[in-house]
């Protein structure tokens, strides 16, 4: 995982209130809390992770799409290099 800096602004009210639930919530810093609140965002929206095999693999329809794409974009890049080639 890679991490980003982001900024963000807000009304005062609500940064206010996030603040308070900071300290209800027991996180040590606001940014706790704000990742917090992120995570469990993405999780609902996201839906749950494809569940992994006992080999620990992605199952068969992650693999099979995985490598469909893959396919695709080599096609299109050996289009690419094809135009690149006649100019």
């Amino acid at each position: 995982m890679t991490d980003a800096l982001v900024s963000v602004r807000m009304p005062k009210p609500l940064a206010t209130e996030l603040r308070s639930l900071t300290s209800r919530n027991n996180y040590l810093d606001f940014s706790e809390q704000l990742r917090s609140i992120i995570r469990q965002k993405a999780s609902r929206l996201l839906g749950p992770a494809p569940a992994e095999s006992s080999d620990g693999r992605p199952p068969a329809s992650v693999r099979n799409a995985t490598t469909r794409r893959k396919e695709e974009l080599l096609r299109e890049l050996r289009v690419l290099l094809l135009e690149e080639g006649r100019e």
